[in-house]
């Protein structure tokens, strides 16, 4: 698989080490056999430092955030009655550096041991590096420009409804959800992106074998614990647990592990993470080191926390909000506050013509 990949994404040099500024990218695989699609990653660190104790990431500017926060994307993606989400195919490797940058992104590599090292460039966006995710959004949101005439429609969700390269939109009409998977098929087409893993809660938009989605909007250890999981046949959000911690022995490093990896974008598991970091503080006033074994009566809030992780799989979430700007609102807010913690709830109270409806946010 890593040979593959490397066939795959390199470009061949002359095989001599330029004399003028030049940067070899150091590299490794990862293998995540969790994963559905991709079981092997090779990861570029454009941080590792050269013998001038200088860095590829630290002499380039990251560029600013053109993309709204996870959140709010998350929160427009509930309010549609019909949702449908994608991914785009290898999205960093469609865009092309310029020729001259790429002296910057060389690499060794050979295929075995019995061949001599060679030198290679990559000449498209390289995840690992500083301006990378900038880089490719902004190309994204260029060819949603370019086709703002021909597809509206298209270009719009290209601007308001991607996670990088993950898709996540919907509309309230089944027609108006058809019109937006055409669309932004063919605005991306335009740029030779070839959107895959298309998963609706309406079957007829569903290609999909199974019915269930992993939220899983980044490639970091984040979600390997804990992720969110969207029943698409039900409309409900799940929490999908690995089971991997509960033979973790009890110490700051496991715990810290652990709660790290908590996926919560929608903030619907605030009282138990505020208890983790409950625990974890009690471990740095304790003055513990890394692997020792911790009091018992740390262990046994560290007992009571992986139990309430064990009892995640069974809460069904519904994903759709249903709103309506006509009906009148009431808002109700409750807060309390300790010395190590504070919290917020508050109800929305919706009187349409339906009746009175309660939601809890």
């Amino acid at each position: 698989m890593y040979m593959d990949f490397m066939n795959e994404y390199l470009s061949p040099t002359n095989n001599e080490i330029p004399k003028f500024p030049h940067y070899f990218i150091p590299h490794q695989c990862v293998l995540r056999p969790q994963s559905t699609s991709t079981k092997l990653r090779v990861v570029f660190d454009a941080s590792c430092k050269m013998p001038t104790q200088v860095s590829l990431n630290a002499i380039l500017m990251v560029g600013p955030t053109i993309q709204e926060e996870l959140f709010s994307t998350l929160l427009r993606f509930r309010t549609r009655k019909y949702a449908i989400t994608a991914n785009i195919a290898k999205m960093y490797r469609q865009f092309l550096i310029a020729e001259e940058h790429s002296i910057y992104q060389l690499i060794v590599w050979r295929q075995n041991s019995s061949q001599p090292l060679q030198y290679f460039r990559l000449n498209t966006v390289t995840y690992g590096t500083s301006p990378a995710p900038f880089s490719a959004i902004r190309c994204l949101k260029m060819l949603g420009d370019i086709s703002k005439d021909s597809y509206p429609t298209g270009s719009k969700i290209v601007h308001n409804d991607f996670y990088v390269d993950d898709l996540l939109t919907g509309a309230d009409e089944i027609e108006t959800l058809k019109t937006i998977q055409y669309e932004i098929a063919e605005v991306l087409k335009q740029g030779g992106f070839q959107l895959a893993k298309w998963y609706s809660n309406h079957p007829e938009l569903h290609n999909a074998e199974s019915t269930e989605k992993s939220i899983k909007l980044d490639d970091s250890d984040s979600t390997k614990t804990l992720g969110i999981c969207w029943q698409t046949k039900e409309d409900t959000f799940s929490f999908n647990l690995e089971d991997a911690f509960h033979d973790l022995r009890a110490t700051k490093l496991n715990i810290l592990s652990v709660s790290a990896r908590l996926f919560d974008p929608f903030f619907l598991l605030c009282p138990i993470v505020t208890k983790a970091k409950i625990l974890l503080q009690e471990l740095w006033i304790a003055k513990l080191d890394w692997d020792e074994s911790i009091p018992l009566r740390l262990d046994t809030c560290w007992q009571n926390f992986k139990a309430n992780l064990s009892q995640l799989s069974e809460i069904k979430i519904p994903i759709f909000v249903e709103t309506n700007s006509k009906a009148k609102i009431q808002i109700h807010e409750f807060a309390d506050a300790w010395m190590r913690a504070y919290g917020c709830c508050i109800y929305i109270r919706s009187q349409s013509t339906a009746g009175i409806k309660s939601f809890k946010n």
